[in-house]
This record gives structure tokens, sequence and C-alpha cells, in this order.
């Protein structure tokens, strides 16, 4: 009688953690003393902490190659979790087993890890295969008198059925498992692959307002080499200077005139393949601002003569176009030339003052002003009255000659002319009553 297994499976359930750099794994499929037949898997998982570097599969000796190693295994890697990559740890491989023929034949995985050193373990199993690869015919089948089993584990078995006039059990056991591939070699057909270009990078867009400072920063990046040339320029947009065109950073002062500014970053790699990428720059007019003025300096002028007063401004991003000078208190003044930065008035008549406002307005709109004070003063002084001074009382006897010195000043001028005259008391005869010196007899 032929048994014949297409599957068996092997569950993990709890194993105790290897020693430091110990190799630990386990041969899933084949299991020991299977049947294999038709194509299943060879698979396992194996562990170590120096890490796994290959995993070789030898059937009676013959290698078969390297396994496809580092699968998702989460229950090994809940079962050994201080092991570095457990839950990636497993290995499979899809195998023709008649390839190897009917009979017992034995796998041998070798293991190898990190620093080299190796394990090995070996599985028995069997091989059996019908008479014919494929069963054509089916009048060469026959089931009747077979008995059909479906135990609880999931497999089926037909016992007693005759294959080719052969009588056999068939067992048909059912698993899941996926195929790994490794990569070990890629051959070319000798050329050398052709080039990437590179990749440009300029930045995002921009905004700014007229005047200021710009700096705009671009990348590259080259998947097949490296880059080896940049630059900057300009290719639209009111015209601007750039500085240091050849840096990823490049900088400008941004344009008096409203527009767009359209810069291009083109690079190249090392074998000779361009890439650009543009960036955009909205420039908008800086908003105006307002001139300024000066009237002059406050002045003082004599009453009646002619004035002349100039005044001044400036507009730092624009001109002036509009001057008007205009009487804002104080004396009534005529003016001539109001609508200059120079105006003319003659002074009145009268001494005084007058106020006056200078505004001017740019090419925008925007306006300033300033006032100065002008005033207006007689240049005739006024003559302050002088001093007298008639000297100290005193005592005399009758009949005595009598001698009077008197004095005087003036704080604006001097004294041209002297009056003695008596006021009361007995009458005397003054002599010299026109100088400063009066004498005259005691009675």
């Amino acid at each position: 009688m032929i048994r014949k297994t297409l599957c068996t499976a092997v569950l993990l359930c709890s194993l105790a953690s290897p020693a430091a750099a110990e190799i630990t794994f386990h041969i899933e499929e084949p299991a020991e003393g299977s049947v294999r037949s038709g194509i299943s898997l060879i698979s396992g998982w194996a562990i170590s902490d120096e890490g796994i570097v290959s995993v070789e599969a030898f059937i009676n000796g013959e290698s078969l190659g390297l396994l496809p190693y580092g699968s998702a295994r989460g229950d090994v890697g809940a079962a050994f979790p201080d092991v570095p990559d457990s839950s990636d740890s497993g290995w499979a491989m899809k195998w023709a087993w008649s390839l190897s023929g009917e009979g017992e034949h034995t796998i041998t995985v070798v293991v190898t890890e990190e620093g080299g050193a190796t394990a090995s373990k070996d599985v028995t199993f069997e091989v059996v295969r019908f008479e014919s690869n494929f069963v054509s015919n089916p009048d060469d089948v026959l089931t009747a008198g077979a008995i059909v089993e479906s135990p609880e584990d999931g497999r089926l078995a037909i016992r007693g059925a005759q294959v080719e006039g052969q009588v056999v059990d068939i067992e048909l056991a059912w698993d899941t498992g996926s195929q790994q591939f490794l990569i070990d070699r890629i051959l070319g057909d000798g050329e050398p692959a052709p080039n990437k270009a590179p990749t440009a990078e300029a930045g995002g867009n921009l905004s700014t307002v007229a005047g200021s400072r710009v700096t705009v920063t671009g990348s590259g990046h080259d998947s097949d080499g490296h880059i080896i040339n940049h630059h900057w320029s300009q290719v639209d947009g009111p015209t601007v200077s750039l500085a240091n065109p050849d840096q990823w950073s490049t900088s400008f002062t941004a344009p008096e005139q409203a527009g767009t500014v359209r810069l291009r970053l083109e690079v190249t790699d090392n074998d000779g393949m361009t890439d650009s990428d543009d960036v955009l720059v909205d420039v908008t007019a800086a908003p105006n601002k307002a001139p300024t003025v000066w009237a002059g300096s406050d002045l003082n002028v004599e009453i009646g003569s002619s004035v002349s007063i100039t005044g001044s401004a400036n507009d730092e991003d624009g001109e002036v176009v509009n001057w008007a000078w205009t009487r804002v208190a104080g004396s009534s003044v005529s003016l001539q030339d109001a609508s200059s930065p120079t105006v003319r008035f003659t002074a009145p008549a009268s001494e005084g003052y007058t106020r006056l406002r200078l505004r001017v307005t740019d090419d925008d709109g925007a306006t300033d002003y300033d006032e100065v004070v002008v005033n207006f003063y007689d240049p005739t002084p006024v003559n302050q009255s002088p001093t007298a001074d008639a000297g100290n009382d005193f005592q005399v006897d009758a009949g005595d000659s009598v001698t009077v010195t008197g004095g005087g000043s003036d704080p604006d001028g001097s004294i041209v002319n002297w009056s003695w005259s008596q006021v009361s008391g007995t009458a005397v005869s003054l002599s010299g009553a026109s100088t400063q010196e009066v004498s005259f007899t005691a009675p």
C-alpha cells in the first residue's frame, strides 16, 4: 500500500530564547518522515543575536542554492522578542520533489550567521510518484469500494482506490505558504545604462514689493551621477541684476516697476545632461511715501521792506509737482509767486508778524507742509530821557557868593542843553543859568 501526503505543517508554540551568538532554527517543510509529491515549499525560520546572512539547502548533499531569507514571522518574533530581526526570520522556496526521484531522501539546511559560524539540520522524507505523471484516462481511476475519510484535522483520505491497476491510499492535506525570491546576480547586455537627466528645483514662487532685496535658493540632484554645474538666469519680466548667479542662492533688488520676474535655474550632471526649473517673483509697487518740506527759518525784517522766502522739499520715491504758499495768521501781506518755491511780499508799514505756510504735493498726490514766521520791526530807535542831578543840599551865610554845579547823563545819547531856574524861596539873581554851573549871592 502506498500512502501519499501532499503537505505537512508544523506549529511553533513556545521555545526558550537562545544563548548569545547561538543560531536557532527550525525546518518546517518537509517534516521528518513526511511523504512528498508534486510541488510544495521548503520552509522554516532561523535567528541569531549576530544576525543571519544566508540559508542554504542540500538534498542528498547536492546544493539547491541559497534560500530567500527575511520573510515576516510574527510568531517567531513573539517567542524571541529580544533577538534582533526575529519578526523577519522566515525562509521559503518552492521545490518540485519529483526532481529528486522516488524513494527516501535527506534534506540538509545550513544556516550562517554574521560572525561566520554555521549550524545545520537534517530531515529525512520520502518522495512517491504514480506510474504516470498524469492520469489522462478517467477509467484508470476506480473508486468503487474505496473508503473516503474526512478527519477533523481537515485532511481528506481515499483508502483502497485503484489508479492504473495499483491499489493505493491517498491522503490530501492543504496549507498556505508564500514563495520568496533571492536575487544573487543581475545580468545585462554589456551596454551601460542610459544616463538619466538631473532634476532642478528652483523653489516656490515669491511675492515682494518694489525696492526690496530678494533671495532665491534652488537645489538639484542626479539619480545616477552628480551635479557639476548650476546657473541662474532671468528669462522674463523687468530687468534685475543677479548676484552670484553660479551659486545655489542668488539675490537681487526688486525693480521699481511692478511686474513678474521669471528666473530659471539650470543644472548639468557629470554626463552633460541638463534640466531647468523656473521660479516667479511677483513685484508689487511699494506704498507711496509722502514728500518732506521746509519753509525756512523764522525771520525778522524791517517794516516796509521787500521780503523773499525760499522753501525746499524732497520726495524719495518720486518728485514734487506742486508748491503753494498761503498766509495762515498775523498781518495781511500780498504774496507774489505763491505757487513756486520762492515767495515774495512787501512788509507792512507797522510792526507785527505774519505766519506763512508752504504746502507741497508729490506725483502720487501725497502732501506735506511747514510754516515760517516773519516778524516786522521799526528800525528808528525810541529816545530815552536824560537824567539830571542838581547836587546835594547845603547851607551858606547871608551875603555869601554861592556856586552850584549840576550833573546829567543820557543812556542813548549825550547832554546838549542845561537850564537852571529858581522855583521857591527868597529871590536871587542867577548867573550862568544856561550852563552846567550856576552862581548867585546869598540874600
